[in-house]
């Protein structure tokens, strides 16, 4: 990937972990199915361009993935989320 690929997979990712957090999702073990579904939801109504979304579910797929492959999570509340 790029520099500027990381930077925004970065940039998303923190985007995420702030409006988990603002949730009262502190860890990604409390993240559940809806808190994500309402997340997308957020970023479209905000008029996000859905190839930002995508971008950012990828991001955010790649992080919870990460976290099942080390064992500090069972699963991915994202795993077969795709960009809507």
């Amino acid at each position: 990937l790029s520099r500027h690929s990381i930077e925004a997979y970065a940039r998303d990712l923190r985007h995420f972990l702030r409006a988990m957090d603002e949730a009262g999702r502190r860890r990604p073990g409390d993240v559940e199915r809806s808190d994500v579904l309402a997340w997308l939801e957020a970023m479209e109504a905000s008029g996000l361009a859905p190839s930002s979304r995508a971008r950012t579910l990828s991001a955010v797929r790649g992080f919870f993935r990460h976290l099942v492959r080390e064992g500090r999570l069972e699963a991915s509340p994202v795993r077969d989320l795709r960009p809507g």
